[in-house]
């Protein structure tokens, strides 16, 4: 039942959360999917933010990250980096885990760049 109450006063906040422009964040409420959810390393998390935003981006997440109560780590940027850096690779056991054609391809222009 306290999971219920957390997550009650979760929407609640989040329905009266206002910008700094005094707009509404969103005018939608998302319900993530947690039933695959696991326990792991929040770095390979974190890598994918690199992708979209660069690393000066993901050094002030990582900051805010830490200032708003969650656990970092000595290094953790750097470990960030290299989780990123190693994803193609991991992608390309994927593709060769599932013997898709179509990430086969896709991992070898990442790889190859053709």
């Amino acid at each position: 039942m306290h999971y219920i109450t957390q997550f009650t006063a979760f929407l609640r906040y989040i329905s009266f959360h206002r910008t700094r422009k005094n707009k509404f964040i969103d005018h939608y409420i998302t319900i993530n999917d947690w039933s695959e959810g696991q326990v792991g390393d929040p770095s390979i998390d974190f890598s994918g933010h690199i992708s979209v935003f660069g690393e000066e981006s993901l050094k002030s997440l990582v900051y805010w990250y830490e200032k708003l109560g969650e656990k970092v780590w000595k290094n953790m940027f750097e470990q960030i980096v290299k989780r990123h850096a190693s994803s193609s690779l991991n992608y390309a056991l994927f593709a060769i885990k599932t013997a898709s054609d179509i990430h086969r391809k896709v991992v070898k222009e990442q790889l190859t760049g053709r």
